[in-house]
């Protein structure tokens, strides 16, 4: 039995079609890379997923749903700040616990704070010419500690 889960093991890339992990996850994404319009759009052609991290800002509701906005920024020197954002419209049947509109009176166990740190694998898709950001799908997060 062992040598037939080896087997498998060794030779599943093959058997259903490897790709390289490059062509589905690009780690030089950051929110940063997404200030730029067409640079954030060159990203949603490319298709593939991205890590970014920042802080959870509070679900609002915009254009008829909830959207999250992730923050991030950086020091410039010693008296200059860049705030960096990007748009998550969600899912409210997926994302509706963990990410509510509004403080929830009694938060379930899924429930992420406005203000929590997250990592959060993601797909961008588009630009919110109306908000001057970008706009991303999440497809999976974790809150950091």
């Amino acid at each position: 039995m062992k040598k037939v889960v080896l087997f498998f093991l060794i030779h599943l890339p093959m058997l259903v079609g490897a790709q390289d992990f490059g062509s589905v996850l690009d780690f030089s994404v950051e929110l940063s890379t997404l200030v730029d319009r067409d640079r954030t759009m060159e990203i949603v052609d490319a298709g593939r997923i991205v890590i970014l991290e920042g802080v959870s800002g509070d679900t609002m509701m915009m254009k008829g749903g909830p959207v999250l906005r992730i923050l991030g920024g950086e020091w410039i020197g010693s008296e200059e700040v860049r705030a960096y954002t990007c748009l998550f419209y969600l899912d409210d049947r997926i994302w509706g616990d963990v990410f509510p509109a509004g403080r929830p009176d009694m938060p379930g166990p899924d429930y992420v704070a406005p203000g929590s740190r997250l990592l959060v694998a993601a797909r961008v898709t588009g630009w919110d010419d109306d908000a001057g950001e970008p706009v991303a799908e999440i497809l999976d997060y974790r809150v950091l500690k």
